[in-house]
């Protein structure tokens, strides 16, 4: 490598450059919460709103596609390997919390059963027995 390379190289990834892609990622963080506190009113969570602005980061590039050259356009397919594999990730994610809530659904459902078979004479204990069992699904459900 020459010379010129390699200092070009070293300035570019010096402290004045560690600082500029730290404000980046700082705004980056920003817009994500911003877009996070606008979603709120479903199950959007700082992540999701983070890959949503990954998103749109990707699209823009993706946009000036034709203006990129060789190693810009490599890191654009690397960057959209990353993305379907951070998708991937979500949506396994978002499976698990539903087949979890599932779970604890079903299992509430089977506890209550079986605490009416089981204090048929005693209505107030049944009642007790009731409101713990669905306390403690709604925490579960609640976390």
């Amino acid at each position: 490598m020459a010379a010129p390379a390699k200092a070009k190289r070293r300035a570019e990834t010096g402290p004045a450059d560690f600082d500029a892609k730290l404000r980046r990622l700082k705004e980056a963080q920003r817009q994500a919460v911003q877009i996070a506190r606008v979603f709120s009113g479903g199950e959007l969570k700082l992540e999701e709103a983070s890959t949503k602005l990954a998103i749109q980061l990707i699209m823009e590039m993706l946009i000036k596609t034709d203006e990129l050259k060789g190693r810009d356009r490599q890191q654009v397919v690397k960057v959209l390997g990353v993305l379907a594999r951070l998708q991937t990730s979500s949506v396994l994610r978002e499976k698990m919390t539903a087949d979890f809530r599932a779970a604890v659904e079903s299992a509430r459902s089977v506890l209550i059963a079986g605490v009416r078979r089981a204090v048929r004479g005693d209505d107030k204990l049944r009642q007790n027995l009731q409101r713990l069992v669905v306390a403690q699904a709604e925490e579960l459900l609640s976390k």
